[in-house]
């Protein structure tokens, strides 16, 4: 699920494995299509496939920065 934070608009995808969460975020393109803007930030939850190297690679590449939340947060 992928969320923009300001409107609140969700996109909601399944998926049979937990290992193909990266590779469906590197072909989202609805945000660009239906609002006309890049992704900027991604936010996690510590999900480990958002932490490989092709991933960092591919977010540098398009501009993005990812903040991933604390995960043992008080």
């Amino acid at each position: 699920m992928f969320t923009h934070e300001f409107s609140q608009c969700t996109w909601v995808y399944l998926m049979k494995e937990r290992s193909k969460r990266s590779s469906i975020f590197m072909s989202f393109n609805d945000i660009k299509n239906q609002f006309g803007k890049t992704i900027k930030i991604l936010r996690s939850d510590n999900v480990k496939e958002y932490f490989s190297i092709a991933f960092f690679s591919f977010l540098s590449s398009q501009g993005m920065l990812h903040q991933s939340s604390c995960s043992h947060a008080l």
